[in-house]
C-alpha cells in the first residue's frame, strides 16, 4: 500500500500466490529503459485473490499488469479497480491458456475489471529482439477467461494514429465464456482497429455468452459511424472532455 516503485527492470513480481492486496501505489518506468516482452510494472503469475485498486501504473516496459495463468483455474477471483494506466504497451494483459487444451479449459475464472482509466498505450518503442517499430498497443486483453465483468472503464486520450489501439481486445483460438462489458466510455481514442473493424473491441465474435449494455464512444474519425455488434455505440457528449494526465 502506497508505495512508489520506480526505475527497475521489473516493478513488482509475484508468481503462485493467494490474498494480493495493491492499493494506492505508483508503479512508473519499471522495464522501461531496457525493453522486453516479460518485463512489468507488475506481473502476476497463478495469483489467487487478487485486489489491485487505486494504482497508478505508468511507462511500462510492456504491461501495467500482467496477469498471467498456464494451468487451468489457476487465476481466480480478482478485482482490477479504480487504477489509471497511462503510456504502458500493453495496459491491462491478462493471458495465457492452458497448455493443449486452451478451447475447452481456462486459466482465469471469476473477475471484476471496474471504472480504471486509460490514457494512451505506448507505440513505436524499442523491444529487445523486436522490430524497433514494433507497434502493437492495446488497453486491455483478455484471454482465455470465465465468468468476467467488465464495466465503468474509461478510455481517453489516444490520438496517435500509429499501431492499433484496440480499448479491448479478446484473444483467438481459446476459451472466452461468460463475460459483461457494460457501462465503458472510449473518448478521443484513434483507432486502427475501430476504422478496419467498426468496433472498439477486437474479436468479439470468439467469445461465448458476451453480454454487452450502456456502452459509450466518440468516433473522432470522419468516416461515417458503424457501431458494429452494437457493444460502444457512439455518444454525443461527455462530461469534462479536455481533461489529460496533467
Amino acid at each position: 500500500r502506497r508505495n512508489v516503485i520506480m526505475d527497475n527492470i521489473m516493478g513488482l513480481s509475484a508468481p503462485h500466490g493467494d490474498n494480493l492486496l495493491l492499493e494506492e501505489n505508483i508503479f512508473i518506468r519499471n522495464g522501461w529503459v531496457v525493453r522486453d516482452v516479460f518485463i512489468h510494472n507488475v506481473y502476476l503469475l497463478e495469483v489467487t485473490n487478487i485486489t489491485a485498486r487505486g494504482n497508478i501504473l505508468a511507462y511500462g516496459g510492456n504491461a501495467g499488469i500482467k496477469l498471467s495463468g498456464d494451468a487451468v483455474d489457476s487465476v481466480t477471483d480478482f478485482v482490477v479497480d479504480d487504477n489509471l494506466f497511462f503510456r504502458n504497451k500493453l495496459n491491462f494483459d491478462h493471458s495465457a491458456g492452458p497448455v493443449g487444451d486452451a478451447e475447452v479449459t481456462v486459466t482465469h475464472r471469476g473477475g471484476t475489471i471496474s471504472d480504471n482509466i486509460f490514457i494512451e498505450p505506448a507505440k513505436t518503442l524499442p523491444f529487445d529482439g523486436h522490430p524497433t517499430t514494433s507497434v502493437q498497443s492495446t488497453a486491455t486483453y483478455l484471454l482465455n477467461f470465465a465468468e468476467v465483468d467488465f464495466t465503468g472503464n474509461l478510455f481517453i486520450h489516444n490520438t496517435s494514429t500509429a499501431g492499433t489501439g484496440i480499448p479491448l481486445a479478446f484473444g483467438t483460438g481459446e476459451l472466452i465464456t461468460d463475460v459483461t462489458v457494460t457501462d465503458n466510455i472510449v473518448w478521443d481514442w484513434y483507432s486502427a482497429q475501430y476504422l478496419n473493424n467498426d468496433t472498439y473491441v477486437s474479436n468479439y465474435a470468439d467469445a461465448v455468452n458476451l453480454t454487452w449494455s450502456g456502452n459509450e464512444a466518440e468516433n473522432i474519425d470522419t468516416s461515417p459511424v458503424n457501431d458494429g455488434p452494437g457493444i460502444f455505440p457512439t455518444v454525443g457528449s461527455y462530461s469534462d472532455p479536455t481533461r489529460d494526465i496533467a
